[in-house]
């Protein structure tokens, strides 16, 4: 199992004012997933006044504890076309903002689904008051198992707004 690159937590409160934050649009498809390897394909948008947009692939391959990740900028273009041709896939609002001077991203996904992500590498003296429960390396808060588990996870929040609606 490759070494998480943030600990992951859900919320105990919705955290802050989002609005106030810095927000991306974040649209990610997984191409290929064999089990062991994975390729990722992100496209960002940036939703601050002047922001810019842009997209990645990502190549995941575990290696030893610590997995290997090689990244490259590809254009837009390609990133529409893989993510319209892919089924697995998501969408999510990201917010960052700052803790204790450690980078902190609230992921808020189109599933009803968030997850407060904080870098792993760094020492953290505390957590945000608004952290929860820790879920570091628990695969059903990995984006590439939610991907997979879109539409059942649509399906399920449909049949219980049904029955709140009777």
């Amino acid at each position: 199992m490759t070494k998480e690159k943030f600990r992951k937590f859900l919320p105990s409160v919705i955290p802050l004012d989002l609005t106030n934050l810095n927000c991306y649009n974040v649209e990610t498809c997984f191409p290929v997933d064999n089990g062991v390897n994975y390729t990722k394909i992100e496209r960002i948008v940036d939703l601050s006044p002047g922001g810019v947009s842009f997209a990645r692939l990502s190549l995941v391959i575990p290696h030893k504890d610590e997995g290997y990740v090689c990244t490259a900028r590809i254009p837009e273009s390609d990133a529409l076309s893989l993510l319209g041709a892919t089924p697995n896939k998501i969408k999510k609002y990201m917010y960052y903002t700052k803790h204790n001077d450690n980078d902190v991203y609230i992921n808020r996904y189109t599933l009803g689904i968030i997850i407060i992500e904080i870098d792993a590498n760094v020492e953290l003296d505390s957590i945000p008051e608004y952290c929860g429960e820790e879920v570091t390396g628990k695969q059903e808060y990995d984006e590439l198992y939610l991907s997979n588990m879109r539409e059942l996870l649509r399906d399920k929040r449909k049949k219980k707004d049904a029955t709140i609606n009777k």
